[in-house]
């Protein structure tokens, strides 16, 4: 299985997982509609502009490409932006999705592994999170990463598609040398980048809540680094060379970090002091949760390479040096 098509390619963590898949010996293909990514991060590979929800511009590529495989990324990923437009988010992410395994099943491609997200446990009901765990999404996108896994089942059980779920916990850094990361966009939710743009001036931080029961009193969170969460999908590859069905996989590294910690860290790296707003709690925010991963380290042999203190500083190297993200 050497010729790999990686659907939202260029995006954060498709490009990252693209470069990872040629050095291991993949051929990475992509197909992106560049809604929240650029051409020029996957400037290096065979790249077809279209769009999952028009059905002939994905049956067309996947018929031409005639791929071993395929990494379903494409997706609105936003939790709260799917509060406000949930259709959208169910058209893209899940008749998408539907558009995309109805052309694989057409062309006989019958492995795909996808990105789905911790958001489908919801507010969990424990803090260390095992695949077993019940599922009850509390927003669009959480609810509409968990329809497209159940598609995924129903698709195996039939013998349509075999497939392997990831689900990330959060998802940080860059490449270690910083030279990829994720790209500057109005869009920027997560809590690394903005603690970036606040040591480059460039954004004021707001840390949300203060008066939490943990350690210090902020929020509590499982990091996975970037190129970490990519290895994941390549033994995901593997497992798929001689598997049947569809399994699932927690991808985190199994230990939490407060918010707290993260803003010391990124002044500390950075050497820049940054003052920040502390406002309300976010409604919904679980006080504290991390994965359990024993599943994919024993069964897959995954294993986090990189800690907390790799994600910052490789996600300063890239945010320092590309200010204004990718520029064409």
């Amino acid at each position: 299985m050497k010729k790999i098509l990686v659907t939202g390619g260029a995006g954060y963590i498709g490009s990252i997982t693209s470069r990872v898949l040629k050095e291991n010996g993949y051929t990475p293909i992509i197909f992106d509609n560049f809604y929240n990514s650029k051409p020029i991060a996957v400037k290096d590979y065979e790249v077809h502009e279209g769009d999952l929800r028009n059905y002939d511009e994905i049956e067309k590529v996947v018929r031409e490409v005639k791929p071993d495989g395929v990494i379903h990324f494409a997706a609105m990923k936003a939790a709260g932006e799917s509060m406000d437009i949930p259709e959208d988010y169910y058209e893209n992410n899940v008749g998408g999705s539907a558009n995309l395994f109805k052309a694989l099943i057409k062309n006989d491609v019958k492995r795909v592994v996808f990105s789905s997200t911790a958001a489908v446990y919801g507010e969990p009901a424990t803090k260390q999170v095992k695949e077993t765990d019940e599922l009850r999404p509390e927003n669009p996108y959480g609810h509409s990463k968990l329809l497209v896994e159940y598609m995924l089942e129903w698709l195996a059980r039939r013998n349509r598609l075999n497939s392997i779920r990831l689900r990330y916990f959060n998802v940080a850094g860059a490449w270690p040398d910083g030279s990829m990361g994720e790209d500057d966009s109005p869009k920027l939710l997560n809590i690394v980048p903005l603690l970036m743009k606040a040591a480059l001036g460039q954004k004021e931080f707001k840390l949300f809540g203060n008066d939490y029961p943990t350690k210090d009193g902020t929020c509590i969170r499982d990091y996975v680094h970037v190129v970490d969460l990519a290895n994941a999908h390549i033994l995901a590859l593997e497992k798929l060379n001689d598997f049947a069905g569809s399994d699932v996989y927690n991808v985190g590294v199994g230990q939490g970090y407060s918010n707290l910690e993260l803003i010391n860290l990124t002044q500390e790296v950075s050497g820049n002091h940054f003052d920040y707003e502390i406002t309300d709690r976010r409604a919904g925010d679980p006080a504290e949760y991390f994965a359990n991963s024993e599943k994919i380290q024993k069964e897959l042999g995954w294993k986090p390479k990189y800690g907390v203190r790799d994600i910052i500083e490789h996600a300063w190297k890239w945010h320092s040096s590309h200010p204004h993200g990718y520029e064409e």
